[in-house]
């Protein structure tokens, strides 16, 4: 008996599947077949007049009302068509009054997709049966998962969703879950209802219409605009090529600025865009090859954050690379598009495809790498700039401004300042250099404001004018001199990309040279011709110096007679000296204050203070004298301090014909000291220096300096080592240390203005140690 039963009920379960398979069966073969295949290769010029008619009756809404008041029990079904609640359809469903419609509203409608065995209910089926909890709606959407439907979520859930299909349906605050959910029935309608028995009712600009609306509200959400952006391609596509392409022209967004996302992910529309240029043979635009370049890749931060400026230096190197614009052939793919609905309504296979007889340029690789190389330039030109407003700068501040590129700056700088940079290029037009008040160029700087400039302001002013092609002095980046108040500054023409931005250690060596030399050539209060004939030629013997550094190192001799030069800062770098070096530069010395034919006592007692900072006996300056009187061909006389001048040698020496012997031996006897002099003179505040810190970065700040990981620390212990760092040399240690260079930088800059309101790593070009934010911390 027992095995009859089971008999019984296997033949019983075997009829219900074939008697369900029948049920599942789409109203029409046709029907069937297109959306388990996926296919849609009708155009979309179909959509708007089809003769095809559904099964069902269209000319009353009785049927809704029932559903909707819960009058009428349906029975399951994929016809759609009699639950659809059209535009403006008014519908009162739970208490809530719905005036919108484009909804479907029953029980029982049937998901689109009819493999599987047990046959799911529409997400986006409103159930007018199901519990709402109107006491406590679900506003945030808590309880909505990524595939929702109205039938899963809870009642307080519902509850808020029919609020939301009772309003405007335009709050931008609402769950995009909710949003999702309304547009899960917009796409059945469309791709279901409508393509299987066309636009009766002429519901698909309508259609299209809303979905543009909801994508005016909702597009911040990655998920909604690509999938709404897709489907509106998938529907407007028509038939005319021509016509179409040049409608893609003109719709397509090309602002950078209004883009959203950094991520750009191009649909249909850009790919008709690159077509119809490609296809005419059209230049392309700036800012097409700039969406082009940017497609599929994720930009990094000054990209999104100047977009303004990224998008006008993109246009201008692009313009400077290609004149017109790129010229693109086409080639042989052609576009194929296809769009999966966001509804697992349409189960998780279904696409709809269109076959498009137009190129597709869009995979291209030669083509958007050039122009994404063009798109690395610009984020690095503006890394700077970029880093500036990430800590709060205003973008128009004129310390904010300097780190941009010169293209970007003439257009947003002051125009008191622009008519100031006028006034120096035609005063250099023929001359030399030009001096100018830095009291004015101070208050100029700061908006009216004569403030005490710090070392960092101080090189950002340099690299300001050194965009206009203007070279300035002092320059903190070369001699460490700050523009001050009353010492003047000095500009002069440099020539572009051939102008170093560091100084070399040939420049150190001569620069240390130079301001020791008149420190002791206005010991008698004039730095006479011969004095600074000697020293050039000393220095041009000694150092071979590029045409650029010694315009530089000449205007840096003009602006240092007039400041009043002093040796301070001198002690604990010559510490680093032997004494035979230092006695080297005290003998070069004497015989520079010789080089007029007399040493004025004036000069002779700054020989011996320079003697006492050196730790040499100040009576070894007299000895050094002799030794030079000893190997000219006429005495040197000295007189007594208390005597006005000294006494002028019966004949001077031609400082215009040197003894080439002596420079010779002079060049031997101080080649030993050059890498030294690089070091040595750095005109610090203090008289006495800090002492050079240690290696270990505890030992270096005497607590933590920052609050960074182990790794950036270990990397900025070793850049604390030095005052600056070549561009290869950082990206060489970073490399060790297996850091990105610019991702460190970031970093550590980072937690430095956090901590201490200013950046520790400079970035120049070179990256300079922000020695002053390590004294605020020792302090």
């Amino acid at each position: 008996m027992g095995t009859f039963l089971i008999v019984c009920f296997i033949c019983f379960i075997i009829y219900q599947i074939f008697k369900s398979d029948g049920s599942r069966t789409l109203d029409r073969p046709s029907e069937r077949k297109q959306v388990e295949h996926g296919s849609r290769n009708k155009s979309v010029n179909n959509l708007y007049s089809s003769n095809n008619e559904p099964k069902a009756s269209r000319g009353s809404f009785s049927h809704i009302d029932k559903i909707a008041s819960g009058e009428r029990t349906q029975k399951l079904t994929t016809n759609s068509d009699i639950l659809w609640v059209r535009k403006d359809r008014p519908i009162k469903i739970q208490g809530y009054h719905l005036v919108e419609g484009l909804i479907y509203v029953g029980e029982n409608l049937s998901t689109i997709d009819s493999r599987s065995y047990w046959r799911e209910v529409e997400p986006s089926l409103v159930n007018p049966k199901l519990r709402v909890n109107k006491q406590n709606p679900d506003y945030e959407g808590k309880s909505l998962g990524y595939w929702s439907s109205y039938k899963t979520i809870s009642k307080e859930a519902r509850a808020a969703y029919l609020e939301w299909l009772a309003s405007n349906r335009d709050d931008p605050a609402t769950p995009i879950g909710f949003v999702f959910l309304y547009y899960y029935g917009l796409e059945r309608r469309v791709l279901y209802d409508i393509e299987s028995w066309g636009d009766k009712y002429g519901e698909l600009p309508l259609i299209i219409e809303e979905v543009k609306r909801l994508r005016n509200i909702y597009s911040d959400n990655s998920s909604f605009e690509r999938y709404s952006r897709s489907f509106l391609e998938y529907l407007t596509f028509q038939d005319d090529i021509g016509n179409k392409l040049i409608e893609a022209v003109n719709q397509e967004e090309l602002d950078y600025t209004k883009y959203e996302n950094s991520y750009y992910e191009a649909g249909l529309n850009f790919r008709l865009v690159l077509a119809y240029y490609s296809l005419n043979q059209i230049p392309l635009p700036p800012r097409v090859a700039l969406k082009w370049g940017i497609w599929n890749k994720s930009l990094r931060t000054p990209a999104t954050r100047c977009k303004k400026e990224f998008q006008k230096l993109f246009e201008e190197k692009y313009k400077e690379r290609f004149g017109k614009g790129d010229i693109v052939k086409p080639n042989k793919k052609k576009i194929f598009f296809s769009y999966h609905p966001a509804s697992n309504s349409f189960g998780y296979q279904n696409r709809f495809k269109l076959d498009i007889d137009i190129p597709d340029l869009l995979n291209l690789e030669s083509k958007p790498r050039k122009y994404y190389s063009i798109v690395e330039e610009c984020i690095y030109e503006l890394d700077a700039y970029s880093r500036r407003l990430g800590r709060g700068a205003d973008p128009n501040d004129i310390q904010a401004l300097s780190q941009l590129p010169k293209r970007l700056l003439v257009d947003k700088i002051d125009q008191s300042l622009r008519l100031f940079i006028e006034e120096v290029e035609s005063d250099l037009t023929n001359d030399l250099f030009v001096f100018k008040n830095s009291a004015d160029l101070i208050k100029l700087w700061n908006k009216g404001v004569d403030s005490k400039l710090t070392k960092k302001e101080s090189v950002e002013m340099a690299q300001f004018f050194s965009k206009f092609d203007l070279g300035l002095e002092p320059d903190a980046r070369f001699d460490n001199s700050k523009v001050e108040s009353g010492n003047g500054v000095i500009f002069f023409k440099v020539e572009g990309w051939l102008s170093p931005k560091k100084p070399s250690k040939e420049y150190k060596s001569a620069l240390t040279i130079l301001h020791l030399s008149v420190v002791v050539g206005l010991a008698d209060g004039v730095f006479k011709k011969e004095e600074k004939d000697y020293l050039e030629s000393y220095i041009e013997e000694l150092f071979k110096l590029t045409g650029e550094e010694k315009k530089r190192l000449h205007c840096y001799l003009v602006w240092l007679e007039q400041s009043d030069p002093t040796v301070r800062g001198l002690k604990s770098k010559l510490d680093q000296m032997t004494y035979r070096d230092k006695e080297s530069i005290l003998f070069y010395l004497v015989k520079l204050s010789d080089a007029d034919g007399y040493i004025h006592p004036k000069e002779v007692e700054m020989l011996q203070k320079l003697a006492n900072i050196f730790e040499i006996d100040k009576q070894k300056v007299f000895s050094l004298i002799h030794s030079v009187q000893a190997n000219d061909d006429e005495p040197i006389l000295v007189k007594n301090k208390d005597e006005a001048i000294g006494y002028r040698l019966p004949t001077q020496p031609n400082v215009n014909e040197l003894n080439k012997d002596t420079i010779t031996k002079t060049l031997k006897e101080t080649e030993e000291i050059q890498s030294i002099l690089s070091d040595i003179f750095n005109n610090e505040d203090d008289e006495i220096q800090t002492p050079e810190p240690k290696t270990e970065q505890a030992d270096k700040v005497g607590k933590p300096l920052l609050a960074i990981d182990e790794y950036h620390s270990n990397l900025l212990s070793k850049l604390l080592e030095k005052d600056e760092w070549d561009r290869d040399e950082y990206e060489e240690l970073c490399s060790e240390l297996n850091l990105f260079p610019e991702g460190a930088l970031e970093i550590i800059n980072e937690s430095s203005f956090n901590a201490y309101d200013d950046e520790l790593l400079i970035d120049n070009g070179v990256i300079i140690i922000n020695r002053e934010l390590l004294q605020i911390n020792n302090g």
